[in-house]
């Protein structure tokens, strides 16, 4: 279901390994960035704005409207957010994985906030993954020793 031309909804695009963000201006408009590939398929530090149709942006991929921070900030109004993601257009903007991608850009621009769960959700589970391995290769290491000792002083 596309959103209503009311609403400037975000709207988030399921692409396999990431998803990329857009927000909705409208006529089956939305406004997003996009980065262009090197060779080496690595995104450039610096990304265009674009205004395109949801379905073009969309192809074949999953979507859903995900106006992911309503419930903990207020959204601007309406004709603020659309004029300033007009504003953007053609814009080459800085480009990080981390701190300004796709989501950072339309959270930004709906409350003022820009911010990503993507990058704390990965963030978190890295963290949670490298704890997780320590506290493995510890208990690992400290039982393996204790049992070579074992072995050592039941051999002598």
């Amino acid at each position: 279901q596309f959103p209503t031309t009311e609403s400037v909804d975000l709207i988030e695009i399921f692409r396999g390994l990431y998803q990329h963000w857009a927000v909705y201006v409208g006529e089956g408009y939305v406004i997003h960035h996009c980065t262009t590939l090197s060779k080496m398929s690595v995104p450039h530090e610096r990304v265009t704005v674009k205004k395109e149709k949801l379905y073009v942006v969309v192809s074949n991929n999953d979507y859903c409207i995900n106006s992911i921070l309503d419930e903990k900030y207020e959204p601007r109004p309406i004709q603020e957010i659309v004029q300033d993601a007009h504003s953007l257009l053609g814009k080459e903007l800085p480009y990080s994985v981390l701190t300004r991608h796709c989501e950072h850009v339309v959270t930004k621009l709906r409350y003022r906030k820009p911010q990503s769960y993507a990058v704390v959700t990965v963030a978190v589970g890295a963290g949670a993954g490298l704890c997780i391995g320590a506290i493995a290769y510890a208990v690992k290491t400290r039982t393996g020793n204790g049992e070579e000792r074992g072995e050592t002083e039941s051999r002598e």
